[in-house]
Formats: structure tokens, sequence, C-alpha cells
């Protein structure tokens, strides 16, 4: 009787264990290491980023364990569903019957180089060494950078969006991806799981640049955003400045016209108050209701925009940066697109007040210090330090 008492009581134990482990699943070990476990070790670049970064790039990979699974509920792994990240081998080098095939025989031109690619590991080397001359090797290891990459990163044949993504960097850069493409191609896509590079060599090679620079500041902002860095930014970059954060232009320039057409601003106005003009990142503007009647403009309303448009021209509608978050991003974003002369309708590092200049500068220095050789990646940069 005893034995069957205890029996029983053991029977209870293991399955109230096996129900509290259901109702709070997460990700094994090896799943949490699965891209350190994975990775190709034969390939310097996957090697090295192992080594110096603790960070697994796979080209071999499970869309849905390797990304679109978070670990932050249903809801949330389901809105990734809309995007579509087939691997190079299953996209462009599998036939019918699910067997590698080497079908390719063209040649990419890169800048200063042409790939020849013929095989499925060619491919994968290519898109490896884009992603290395073009991204990864401006971080340094031993440094504080190092300890702030994914844990995981895929390299995908292509990236696209069949419904629209909420990823704010990825429409923020001046590299990004045109609007006009109704955001189905993307150049990169990130949650918490992972961060997914477009590899079509195709894609890359008469864009090289847009990728470039997209890619660099989407891998920074989804650094920035996951690590709650924008807190080492030095707080007199912002403090004179926050006051205005938020409120109409127009209000502080003082003109509240609400038409486009109405008198531009100067950008020198809005330089020496220590603000930086940017493409798509000046999220809001106001607008307004005509009434007929009274031929007036009525219920003023904050929508978003797409910030001052290529040609950057400010109006009194336009707001200011929301927060600091946002004016870091607009730092980050012309420390990577900005060239040190002035053209037409942007005015270049050379000829900004001395007081901008230096907040650009004390916001490179913090980059620099993390690890992120920012002065290479662009040398016009150097006009700040002048």
């Amino acid at each position: 009787m005893k034995k069957y008492i205890l029996f029983l009581s053991a029977l209870v134990f293991l399955l109230q264990a096996c129900s509290s482990d259901e109702g709070m699943l997460t990700p094994s070990n090896i799943d949490e290491n699965r891209a350190i476990v994975l990775a190709d070790m034969s390939k310097p670049l996957v090697k090295r980023l192992v080594n110096d970064f603790n960070s697994g790039l796979l080209y071999e990979y499970d869309a849905n364990l390797d990304f679109r699974y978070t670990s932050e509920g249903i809801s949330e792994t389901q809105k990734w569903n809309g995007i579509k990240i087939p691997t190079i081998k299953e996209d462009r080098f599998t036939d019918r019957n699910g067997n590698v095939v080497d079908l390719f025989d063209y040649v990419i031109s890169f800048p200063n180089k042409n790939v020849v690619v013929k095989t499925y590991q060619e491919h994968v080397d290519a898109s490896l060494q884009f992603l290395d001359t073009t991204l990864f090797s401006y971080f340094k290891s031993n440094s504080k950078v190092a300890n702030l990459f994914p844990n995981k990163m895929l390299i995908a044949s292509k990236v696209s969006a069949t419904t629209e993504t909420s990823v704010e960097a990825l429409t923020e850069s001046d590299s990004r991806v045109s609007s006009s493409t109704g955001n189905k191609a993307l150049r990169s896509v990130y949650n918490r799981n992972s961060i997914v590079f477009n590899g079509s060599l195709k894609d890359v090679a008469p864009r090289y640049e847009k990728f470039k620079k997209d890619n660099f500041y989407v891998f920074l902002v989804r650094m920035m955003d996951l690590n709650d860095l924008y807190d080492e930014f030095p707080r007199e970059l912002f403090e004179e400045k926050r006051q205005y954060y938020g409120d109409t232009i127009g209000a502080v320039y003082g003109s509240n016209s609400p038409y486009r057409t109405s008198p531009r601003i100067a950008h020198s106005w809005y330089h020496e108050l220590g603000f930086l003009d940017s493409n798509y990142l000046t999220k809001n503007e106001v607008r307004y209701s005509y009434d007929s009647s009274t031929r007036t403009y009525i219920n003023p309303t904050v929508r978003s925009s797409s910030g001052f448009g290529t040609r950057r021209y400010i109006y009194p509608k336009h707001m200011f940066p929301s927060n600091k978050k946002e004016e870091i991003k607009i730092f980050l974003n012309e420390l990577i697109h900005r060239k040190a002369a002035s053209t037409r309708y942007i005015v270049g590092f050379d000829d900004l007040p001395n007081k901008l200049r230096g907040y650009l500068r004390e916001t490179a220095d913090v980059f620099i210090s993390w690890g992120i050789n920012l002065r290479a990646f662009n040398p016009e940069i150097e006009s700040l330090y002048k």
C-alpha cells in the first residue's frame, strides 16, 4: 500500500512539472546558441564574427525559428509572417526535387571589381564579401560594440514584405528603399531574434552605395534600440533644444501659415538653433481642414509626413524632432550621408554653424568610442575635425 501511495505521489509530481513547463515555453540552450552552433566556421568572415563578436552569421537557416519566433508571444511572432526571407540555396540553387544544382553563370559588377558566380558556394562567398567590405569591417573587436552585436544574423536570397512592417528604421535613412515600392522589397529587416540582410547580388551590385549606407544605418539603430544606448550621448547636445521638441517650426519662427507654399524657412535659422534637416526622419507636420464658408484653415492636427523631402525645404507646418532619440537618429543619418561641401539644396559640413558642427562631432565621437570606425565609413566627416 505504501509503495502504491509513493507511486501516485511521484506521478502527480511529474504531471505538475510537465504542466508548468508547457505554460512557460522558452527556447532551449541549443535554440539560444543555435547561430553559433550552426555557423559555418570554414568561412573566414563567419569564423571572425563568432570569435570576435560572439555572433553567428547563417546562410542556411529556418526562417521561423531563426527570425519569426521572438519569444514575445504568438501575436508578436505572427506579425512577421508577411516577411519573406528565402535562403540562397532554396531560392536560387534548388531544383523541383530539392537537389542543389549550379544553374548560374554570370558576372556581378561591384565597384572596382567583377565577381564571377557559377556555383552556390561562390554566390555565398560573394554575399559574405559584400557584407564584410561594406559593414562588418567598420567594427572593432575588443571594444564595446563587440558585445552589442546580434546573437544571430542571416543572409537571405532576398528580403521582401507582403504587408507593411512596423520597423521604423527601414524607412528613415537617405538610402532607404523608395516608398514607391510599397515596402515590398527591403535591404534588411530585424526584430529581437535576428537581423536579416538581402544577399541578392543582382540587387546589390547596381545599388551598392545604397545597400551599404542603409544597412549601416539600420544595423546601428537596431543596436541602439535593443541596448538602450541613447542615454550614452552627452546631455549638453540636447538640453537647450529640449524646449522645442514636438513643437511646430512655424510657432517658433513666427509664422502659423498652413500653406505648403508658405515662405520657406531658411536652413541657416534652423541650423543656428542646433537642429539638422533630414530627408525622412522629421516625422510629423501640422495639417488643417479648409472651411470654405470662412475661407480659413481650421482644426489643426498632427500627422506623419515624409520629412523635409529630397530638396529639404523647411516650412512652418513642419515640426521639430519629437525627442532626443529622433534627433540622434537624424545626426547618425547625416553623419553617414552628408558631404563636406554644400550642394544646391543641402548645406555641407563645412558651412554649418560651429555649434552644430560641434554637436555632430560629439555625436560621432560617441559612436567611435564604441568601436565603430565612422570616420572611415564616411571620410567627409573629417571636415568636422578641422
